[in-house]
């Protein structure tokens, strides 16, 4: 997802995307999820599969929130 982010911008810009900063993007944000994932599943006391897909549960729900997909409850 965050590559195709980049290939879109480079869509409508005139100047060419770096490999490098979109290679260190993804790993930072690789990093960060990780992390992230890690600290829930610890705090759940559950292995990180299941903690990670609560968190994308979650982060999915709360777009279509923004978005106005799916009523607040």
């Amino acid at each position: 997802m965050v590559a195709a982010a980049f290939a879109t911008d480079a869509r409508y810009s005139g100047f060419r995307p770096d490999p490098a900063a979109i290679f260190e993007t993804i790993s930072d944000r690789l990093r960060a999820t990780t992390l992230t994932v890690l600290d829930a599943a610890e705090r759940q006391d559950a292995i990180p599969h299941t903690a990670g897909r609560c968190l994308a549960e979650d982060r999915v729900r709360a777009a279509m929130h923004s978005r106005g997909r799916i009523a607040r409850s």
